[in-house]
This record gives structure tokens, C-alpha cells and sequence, in this order.
């Protein structure tokens, strides 16, 4: 079945026409054949490396969407922490005045170094630690 080709002029350095002749005497084909799949390779990988960016761009934009969701709740966690955390500091010297303890800010102190150091911890570790407790009971 024959294949009608447009016809198509265009205007090249000398030193393009020689790789072109080059390479096409090495494949035994005409400098026509040689120019229409060169230009047919090119075509089709400009068309896979555009329909990749509209690709990337939507898996981008879905990510971000997903993410934005986890990213609110970590933060409302985050919040409810913070503020359960300055509550629970707020009882304790509470509870330490009615105790009447005399060094306050030095017991803060040592909680607060702990509590730095139980943050710290790999949460495998603490997993651990509480799987033993459970065990001893």
C-alpha cells in the first residue's frame, strides 16, 4: 500500500546535509527516509514528554490535595496537644502549691528534661516499653 507524503522544503548547513548523507548511505536508505523518521522519533517523543507534563501536573495537584487533608489533621493534633500539655502543666504546679512544695521550679525543670528525652525516644522503644509493662501484668 503506498503512503502519500507532503512534500516539504527545508534549508539546512552543509554540515547537517553531511551527517545526513553519512547516515544514510550507512543504512542504505535515502536522505528522505532517513529525515522522515528522524523527524517521526522526535514528533512522538515531544508529544510523550508534553502528555508527561499534564500527567505530572494532575498527579501533583492529587498529591497535594491528599496531602492538605493529612496536614490539617497533624496540625489539629498538634494543637490539641499543645494545649492538653500546657493544661496538664498548669494542674501539676497547681497540685505542687497545694502540696506546698518548695522547689516548684526545679521539679518543672526535671520533668520538662525528661519529657524532652521521652520525645526524643525512637517510638519503637517506647512501643517496647509499654508491651513490657503490659506483660508484667
Amino acid at each position: 500500500m503506498s503512503q502519500k507524503f507532503k512534500k516539504l522544503t527545508i534549508h539546512i548547513d552543509s554540515e547537517t546535509y553531511q551527517l545526513l548523507v553519512t547516515l544514510a548511505s550507512k543504512r542504505d536508505e535515502s536522505i528522505s527516509k532517513v529525515v522522515r523518521r528522524i523527524l517521526s522519533q522526535d514528533l512522538e517523543s515531544q508529544v510523550a514528554i508534553d502528555a508527561q507534563d499534564v500527567l505530572l501536573t494532575a498527579v501533583r495537584k492529587a498529591v497535594a490535595l491528599e496531602l492538605r487533608q493529612v496536614e490539617d489533621r497533624l496540625a489539629s493534633l498538634s494543637a490539641k496537644a499543645a494545649i492538653t500539655s500546657a493544661s496538664t502543666e498548669n494542674l501539676v504546679s497547681y497540685v505542687l502549691k497545694l502540696l506546698h512544695e518548695p522547689n516548684i521550679p526545679g521539679v518543672r525543670d526535671a520533668c520538662r528534661t525528661r519529657g524532652v528525652a521521652y520525645v526524643r525516644e525512637p517510638l519503637n522503644q517506647i512501643m517496647q516499653a509499654y508491651s513490657s509493662e503490659e506483660d508484667k501484668t
